[in-house]
């Protein structure tokens, strides 16, 4: 499956929403093994994220990078996000199949696009 990084950093939280519900043991099982796999993505997507945010940004008075809102480094980490969130990523997954019977938020479905496939 291809899929971009923002696509990854999407459906952590619809993939969390959906592990949190009581589901059959065999669907609940395939979404665990989802969730892992993107998550372990995820990281890596977010600490690419934080090497920017301490390449543009400066130390606060407590040592944590920040980058002011308005200014040319921000405009510059912006870029640079943007290019990382587009990188496309290969993964040997295979999209869970929800049963049209799952009662479910529409915004977590849409989050979790496009790991997961339901019944139109």
């Amino acid at each position: 499956m291809k899929v971009t990084a923002l696509d990854i950093i999407t459906a952590t939280q619809g993939l969390g929403e959906l592990m949190g519900m009581a589901l059959p043991i065999a669907l609940s099982f395939k979404l665990a093994r989802l969730a892992k796999a993107i998550t372990a993505e995820a990281k890596t997507i977010y600490d690419e994220r934080n090497k920017l945010i301490e390449k543009y940004g400066t130390k606060n008075d407590k040592g944590v990078a920040e980058i002011a809102p308005n200014t040319p480094a921000m405009e510059a980490f912006n870029a640079d996000v943007t290019i990382l969130f587009s990188q496309e990523v290969t993964l040997d997954l295979e999209p869970v199949a929800l049963p049209a019977t799952i009662d479910v938020k529409p915004a977590t479905l849409i989050a979790a696009i496009p790991f997961v496939t339901f019944p139109a």
